[in-house]
């Protein structure tokens, strides 16, 4: 049994990075794939690039994004993974590197256990000159890859890391209003829906390059930035899913956001997310602790302490 994975890359204006990625996935020793890569509108030489590549092998396609969706990597994934024909899913991006063992050793799991969601494997950061661990992920081999641990931080992966079955994927898109922390929100919402843990699989399979140009590096520039990407789709994510879950993970989601707009601070939080916020945490958590949340963001905003009374308000 040879089951198809459908690998789905959004793309643009990477013509100089693009073919390095498409040579590490027709170098994979798991030959029963297929490549589907949306252009967002690049300005170079991408479409030329991928024009190669599907005369040199079929199993490569590309489309351009069409012009009535929303620019940005969230619709071109969105667009990719209603042409995929794979049983099972793989997202990737266009600057990244697979190792040529990334999709057998992924589906040897799913061939040996069907009933599996979800398997995760490990990323490395690489520049020209050197690679660089990932330590996050030393969390996976003692907590389950489970919605509760990923909110809490006790399990962790990207989005390159996650092959999925095609169809418990259906339900869940891309937010593609999302500037920033668009996969967080994705697979929050997936795992939400989900009641079986992912496996982890220890073991680097993915080259994620770092270079000027990529999202994490722009965001480690700006912090307050950062912070409003992540209030934007936690909140988010967190509005979709709290009725659907059960109180240990609205807890955990709600003490993540506590820390977020703690960090973010009172003057850059919207009301409109504050104000439904201490109402749910009124109603989970109670007045003692909601009061010491709300006395953590006037602290902080007057003389950045506060830390105790935000660390109280999530225990």
């Amino acid at each position: 049994m040879t089951p198809l994975i459908s690998i789905i890359i959004p793309t643009y204006n990477r013509a100089h990075l693009l073919g390095e990625t498409l040579d590490s996935i027709l170098a994979q020793t798991y030959t029963h794939w297929e490549c589907i890569v949306v252009d967002d509108e690049s300005k170079d030489n991408t479409l030329l690039l991928l024009a190669s590549y599907v005369k040199k092998d079929k199993r490569f396609t590309f489309f351009k994004k069409p012009s009535h969706l929303k620019k940005g990597g969230n619709a071109a994934r969105n667009f990719g993974f209603t042409k995929a024909k794979g049983s099972y899913v793989n997202f990737f991006d266009s600057d990244d590197l697979m190792l040529p063992f990334f999709l057998e050793t992924k589906i040897k799991v799913f061939l040996k256990n069907s009933s599996i969601p979800f398997v995760v494997t490990k990323s490395v950061n690489f520049t020209e000159e050197e690679q660089t661990e990932i330590t996050k992920y030393q969390y996976n081999t003692t907590s389950p890859l489970t919605l509760e641990n990923f909110i809490s931080g006790k399990s962790y992966w990207i989005t390159k890391d996650f092959m999925a079955q095609k169809t418990l994927l259906d339900q869940v898109r891309f937010d593609e209003h999302l500037q920033s922390g668009q996969e967080t929100h994705y697979f929050l919402l997936f795992l939400s829906q989900i009641k079986q843990a992912g496996f982890f699989i220890d073991k680097v399979t993915t080259l994620r390059r770092v270079h000027e140009g990529s999202i994490q590096q722009q965001l480690k520039k700006n912090k307050v930035n950062a912070h409003k990407g992540a209030l934007t789709s936690w909140f988010s994510a967190y509005t979709a899913i709290k009725n659907n879950i059960n109180k240990p993970e609205c807890i955990a989601m709600q003490n993540r956001l506590i820390v977020i707009m703690y960090r973010l601070g009172l003057s850059s939080l919207p009301l409109k997310k504050l104000s439904p916020f201490l109402k749910n945490l009124l109603q989970t958590k109670g007045v003692l602790k909601t009061g010491a949340f709300i006395a953590a963001l006037l602290i902080n905003s007057i003389s950045k302490y506060g830390y105790g009374f935000m660390n109280f308000s999530r225990s």
